[in-house]
């Protein structure tokens, strides 16, 4: 989701998106010197983190007695200070909603 709300933000995104693609380029062996091989190493960067979560079978938020009916409170009780894009509270929801 935040390299999504980085593509939205144009020119002012540039800044987090260099940081994910380095990364994702990283992961490959190479080196993201071109803004236009972003969105190429942001999706490595996405493939490998969702292809880690698959194999090392991580627990889905429901494992831990997390549901959709408690979603809101957990929403409105969550910080993001670590976050390096400010996330709305329907993004959040957003986001645990898939891990539930």
């Amino acid at each position: 989701m935040n390299i999504k709300i980085l593509q939205k933000q144009g020119k002012s995104g540039k800044e987090g998106l260099k940081k994910y693609a380095d990364i994702g380029a990283l992961m490959t062996g190479k080196v993201c010197l071109k803004e236009k091989n972003f969105e190429e190493f942001c999706s490595i960067l996405v493939e490998t983190l969702d292809k880690w979560t698959e194999e090392l079978n991580i627990d889905r938020l429901g494992e831990y007695g997390v549901s959709t009916e408690e979603l809101d409170n957990v929403v409105e009780n969550t910080g993001l200070r670590n976050n390096p894009v400010n996330l709305n509270k329907e993004n959040i929801k957003k986001l645990l909603l898939n891990r539930i």
